[in-house]
């Protein structure tokens, strides 16, 4: 009589493998203002996205990265079991138009002068920091400081001719709120209520010439006002 032997898979054999890493389809990207990128896991399992900051890029619910802000940040992808990873995304410009003010709000006028590299004769007057020129893309700058809480404005005036690439450089590195008798409103943050300085942008005059004032304000210093 023959005999039949009947053999069963153990449980360590039929266990699969555990993963225990996740990879992206790129570990750093170089985008710009309004460009996006799609990443994906390399392993067949489902993530959560999200962004370290998300003023510099957002990520939706299929990976999906937009850059929108000047700046660097991380996006990352989680599984529910905890692996993640995340992938490196530098936010880079396409415009040079000008080199932005100094803006440690809180500076002395001492500070200020330290910071800023005024390669053009200055005039002090008390709580303000001054220079113009007559030739050049940047005609004048303005810090304004506190006496008892520092530096809480600082404003350029450019060549009128570079009004349209200014507003490129702006969109570039503030979120544009509005506009508002010809004044165009900017944050750096996300919300009105947390952003941690404002940039408000407009034409003024000088001897028939057109220039534009780009002025940088302390978020705190507004928010002070407006509660008042």
């Amino acid at each position: 009589m023959p005999l039949f032997a009947l053999t069963g898979c153990s449980d360590d054999d039929e266990q699969e493998t555990k993963l225990t890493q996740i990879t992206l389809n790129n570990d750093s990207m170089l985008l710009t203002h309004g460009e996006s990128y799609a990443l994906s896991v390399n392993e067949a399992v489902e993530v959560e996205w999200s962004s370290l900051d998300p003023f510099v890029a957002t990520v939706n619910e299929n990976g999906v990265v937009t850059g929108l802000h000047v700046g660097a940040t991380f996006i990352e992808a989680k599984t529910v079991d905890g692996l993640s990873t995340a992938c490196t995304i530098i936010v880079a410009p396409l415009y040079y138009t000008y080199q932005e003010p100094y803006i440690e709000w809180g500076k002395t006028q001492a500070e200020v002068l330290e910071g800023q590299d005024l390669a053009h004769d200055y005039t002090l007057d008390g709580t303000e920091v001054s220079y113009s020129q007559g030739t050049g893309k940047t005609y004048s700058a303005l810090y304004k400081i506190d006496p008892y809480k520092g530096l809480y404005y600082a404003e350029l005036q450019i060549n009128g001719s570079y009004e349209d690439e200014i507003h490129k450089f702006l969109e570039e590195r503030y979120t544009y709120v509005g506009l508002e008798d010809g004044v165009r409103y900017y944050i750096h943050g996300l919300s009105t209520e947390t952003y941690d300085y404002s940039v408000r942008c407009y034409r003024v005059k000088h001897y028939s010439k057109t220039y534009i004032a780009i002025a940088y304000l302390s978020g705190e210093y507004v928010r002070a006002i407006q509660s008042n």
